[in-house]
């Protein structure tokens, strides 16, 4: 079976906001529902969530690049044809984020 080749691409944020809790404050950023358009598509942090590893506390989810509606190929087996149909939220690119607080 041949390998898989994963890329990484590793920053450093650093953030300083004057709030008590900035566990809470970069969550209620992340889950705030808000999708963003750039030259086309739309942008949004997706599948957030609050982790906790050896007593350190992070936030990981995804950054989502996505099209409100997209044409894509489907096989239909029955009539042994490649159709195609428009698919709401379609899902281009994905990048995982890791944010330590």
């Amino acid at each position: 079976m041949p390998r898989v080749t994963v890329r990484y691409e590793f920053g450093r944020i650093n953030l300083l906001p004057h709030v008590e809790d900035k566990l809470t404050y970069l969550t209620t950023g992340f889950t705030s529902g808000v999708s963003q358009e750039f030259h086309g598509s739309f942008w949004s942090f997706l599948d957030v969530d609050q982790l906790v590893f050896d007593d350190d506390e992070y936030i990981s989810g995804y950054l989502v690049k996505f099209e409100r509606e997209s044409a894509k190929d489907v096989a239909d087996t029955k009539q042994r044809r490649i159709t195609t149909e428009m698919v709401r939220n379609a899902v281009n690119e994905k990048a995982r984020f890791v944010f330590s607080t």
